[in-house]
């Protein structure tokens, strides 16, 4: 993957990999391939003192269905959780991270017919989180 260019946030930012575009609103940035397979999307939140691991974890299980598996990841700045799991039609992976009192909630879903060409689309979006970074912490 080559980094063609960075997102900037007011609190994270993160290098996006070629054919990949951003739309953002006031809720979060959406990146989605053309022609799109998948959508991925972040957004963020903040707190006073920092977000612990217990923090990620309960907000990870109001938001997944019971019995899925957290796994502990490591993206740049953040550590936190992510979980694969199937709702309807469709193919769920999201990410909870933190760093200090910043979180990063990502979500990434692809129609399960979808599935192989997603593939590619899966590699990408694990290269683009090794990138992100926490901007302006001072600030948080």
């Amino acid at each position: 993957m080559a980094e063609s260019e960075t997102y900037d946030s007011a609190w994270w930012s993160m290098k996006i990999a070629t054919g990949w575009h951003v739309r953002t609103d006031k809720e979060c940035a959406t990146f989605q391939q053309s022609p799109c397979i998948g959508a991925f999307q972040i957004s963020s939140a903040r707190k006073d003192g920092p977000i612990s691991s217990g923090d990620l974890k309960a907000f990870a299980n109001e938001q997944m269905p019971h019995g899925t598996q957290l796994v502990e990841v490591s993206y740049g700045d953040f550590l936190g959780f992510t979980a694969c799991y199937q709702r309807e039609e469709m193919l769920w992976r999201e990410w909870w991270l933190g760093f200090g009192p910043l979180m990063i909630y990502a979500t990434y879903n692809v129609p399960k017919k979808a599935l192989k060409e997603a593939l590619s689309e899966q590699r990408d979006l694990e290269r683009m989180l090794a990138t992100l970074k926490s901007r302006n912490v001072a600030a948080l």
